[in-house]
């Protein structure tokens, strides 16, 4: 029915939460930068905002967070 190669090329653009299961469009911001997991924007209070020396700014999610910075 659709064109395999569209369908490809939408999927490149979205992306599956991990905590709710919910596909969003991929954002990089959206990532946890240790474990690289991605949280869509409703479930994004899992991730945590923190300022690392190499880069300007750094999202964590809890168990990262509390791994890294405890």
């Amino acid at each position: 029915m659709f064109d395999p190669y569209l369908v490809q090329y939408i999927l490149k653009y979205l992306i599956l939460c991990n905590n709710c299961n919910k596909y969003c469009i991929y954002n990089d911001c959206n990532i946890c930068c240790i474990c690289n997991i991605f949280y869509c924007s409703h479930c994004n209070e899992h991730l945590k905002l923190n300022y690392n020396n190499n880069e300007t700014l750094s999202n964590y999610c809890i168990p990262c967070n509390t791994m890294i910075f405890s």
